[in-house]
């Protein structure tokens, strides 16, 4: 974990192309004005952008982290089209980024991850302490009134703090 791989060429026409294949107009013009409203200078990364990144405005410039590269993701999904993935710039686990400096990046995005994590509160933390002062963590969260999980109950806080105080190691227990 935490080896940084040769970006593909002309990469960010490649993922343009993705974005413009993935996303229906309107979630594109969405979150492409949202971002253009906080992200508008420095580098940073996006962890798990796979086959949705984010659209960056012009100058600002992102990597792109996963725990898995873009071969491994291909077989694992034997049905994707490796043309439709983002590549892969960082190999690392985005809950702790542990290959990242302190203070070096101005934004971390995170689409649909949080929600996975072990830890979701030691993971924000991690997050935050690879962000320089100023900068923004950029999290797209599910609305639950949307998704699969609409009939589930909501996890109590007390579980997060749980998870965050064994580091996510616990066995699972049922949410009450």
């Amino acid at each position: 974990m935490g080896q940084e791989v040769d970006p593909a060429p002309n990469k960010f026409a490649a993922i343009q192309g993705i974005i413009d294949r993935k996303l229906p107009k309107h979630v594109r013009e969405n979150r492409r004005r949202i971002a253009a409203n906080y992200l508008v200078r420095g580098s940073g990364l996006e962890i798990g952008a796979f086959h949705t990144p984010l659209e960056l405005p012009p100058g600002v410039a992102t990597r792109y982290v996963d725990r898995r590269s873009v071969a491994d993701h291909i077989a694992q999904f034997p049905e994707l089209d490796p043309n439709d993935l983002v590549p892969v710039d960082i190999l690392d686990d985005g809950e702790t980024l542990a290959s990242i400096g302190a203070d070096s990046v101005d934004f971390i995005i995170a689409s649909h991850m949080l929600e996975h994590c072990e830890n979701p509160l030691g993971t924000v933390r991690a997050h935050l302490s690879k962000i320089r002062q100023g900068g923004w963590l950029f999290y797209v969260v599910p609305d639950k009134r949307n998704s699969f999980d609409v009939d589930r109950p909501l996890t109590p806080f007390e579980h997060l703090v749980g998870d965050d105080a064994d580091h996510g190691e616990a066995p699972a227990s049922p949410i009450t």
